[in-house]
């Protein structure tokens, strides 16, 4: 019996996995896709929050961003999402940044929705509960995905179209020790016994936060909110960042009137006019760093420079908040050898359309689309962004809105030839 082929198999349904199914289903594509074949597979029970239901800190967005995709008349999902609780409470904070768990608790019931509709059809499965082992192309560039189940059973599904995202692991600077937790690990409270214990002590302790970015800042705001550490007299807490802190304004007009030191060729996105798009601290973070600045907590010193293992010597604890970079399986050809991707900081290098481009070479590994933790777009005179931010371009908005519109272009013009689908 002829094995079947989905046409798109994503694989890893977080925040960035699941968002191009929001985007076909409020562009009316979804039933074509899902006529064609869809395969989703995640290693978790629950598909479309990630790791976000478990981070204990708020979003650097308005509840509104989330929100935003739902603009077409008799949406289905938008329906489907009215009722939840979920809906209720990001709704509830439009103009607000809600927490990470409320919009992840949002994500899931679009998840939930999605595994429904794909498991409804013939064509369509769901392996959640399942890690993929490893994914090659063939020669007849169909990409054969390895899965293990978690009871241990095996299984192979084919895919034209792969959407690639099984999330990022942070930069480890530094050799894991006691001492040493990463941001990621302690936003969702997962140290918080450990980091409890210098509550009770009478010794001079020092905590240092590695990272000058979002995270690092909410790492910041935990010992502050969570443990009551700032203005302690025997507790010290230092912020290392390699550059001054940068500060997310809506206009030049508005960093000027909050007298915020800024260079405008370097600092502001010229499509957007904003001031750090990408790069500036927003709303609780945007509130810690300037109280930080101003010295209101007498315990915090940011430390702007190069650091060095050496300037942690005395430190107690330290938390690492210094991006990601990716997660990945092997890659494998028709003759099973490894294709090994671009690196650019540590993070996959792609191209417009999320292709990501194969070492020493000019060409992209068609079909194969990755933009989450670890790769993404980068600030380009399309992308928009400030010239200072050397990173990549990540956040839901991003993969429902400008990413998922890339990729279904490009999905269609490989289907169709020239006609491809411009929304």
């Amino acid at each position: 019996m002829e094995r079947q082929v989905y046409n798109l198999a994503i694989c890893g349904c977080g925040p960035a996995g699941i968002s191009p199914l929001v985007y076909l289903e409020e562009n009316k594509l979804l039933e074509k896709y899902l006529d064609e074949g869809i395969c989703l597979i995640d290693e978790k029970e629950n598909i479309g929050a990630g790791k976000l239901i478990n981070y204990n800190i708020t979003a650097n967005s308005l509840g509104k961003v989330f929100l935003e995709i739902f603009q077409k008349e008799n949406s289905t999902l938008y329906k489907h999402l009215m009722s939840k609780e979920s809906y209720k409470h990001i709704s509830s904070k439009l103009e607000s940044a809600p927490y990470l768990k409320e919009v992840g608790n949002l994500l899931q019931d679009i998840g939930s929705y999605f595994i429904d509709k794909i498991r409804d059809r013939n064509n369509g499965e769901v392996y959640n509960n399942h890690k993929i082992l490893e994914v090659k192309r063939n020669k007849k560039n169909i990409f054969e995905i390895k899965l293990q189940s978690f009871d241990n059973k095996f299984k192979t599904i084919l895919a034209r179209h792969v959407i690639f995202n099984i999330g990022g692991k942070q930069n480890e600077l530094f050799e894991k020790e006691k001492t040493v937790i990463y941001s990621d690990d302690f936003i969702s409270g997962l140290h918080d016994d450990f980091v409890n214990e210098f509550s009770n002590s009478e010794n001079k302790t020092v905590i240092s936060i590695v990272g000058s970015s979002h995270s690092a800042f909410s790492s910041l705001y935990r010992l502050k909110n969570n443990f009551n550490f700032l203005n302690r007299n025997n507790i010290k807490i230092q912020v290392f960042n390699r550059s001054n802190i940068k500060l997310f304004y809506n206009s030049v007009e508005e960093a000027i009137n909050d007298n915020y030191q800024f260079n405008m060729d370097q600092d502001v996105c010229y499509l957007s006019n904003r001031v750090n798009r990408y790069s500036g601290l927003r709303y609780d973070s945007f509130i810690l760093a300037k109280e930080c600045m101003s010295h209101k907590y007498k315990n915090v010193e940011i430390k702007n420079k190069e650091f060095t293992e050496s300037d942690f010597l005395d430190s107690s604890l330290v938390i690492c908040a210094t991006g990601y970079t990716n997660k990945s399986v092997k890659i494998l050809d028709s003759n099973r050898e490894e294709i090994i991707f671009q690196l650019e900081q540590g993070q996959l290098l792609t191209d417009h359309y999320c292709r990501p481009y194969i070492h020493n070479s000019n060409n992209v590994f068609e079909k194969f689309y990755t933009y989450g933790l670890g790769s993404g777009i980068k600030t380009n005179p399309k992308n928009g962004g400030e010239l200072n931010y050397t990173g990549r371009i990540d956040g839901v908005w991003v993969y429902q809105h400008e990413v998922s519109k890339r990729i279904v272009e490009d999905i269609s013009y490989s289907i169709q030839g020239k006609n491809k689908v411009n929304i």
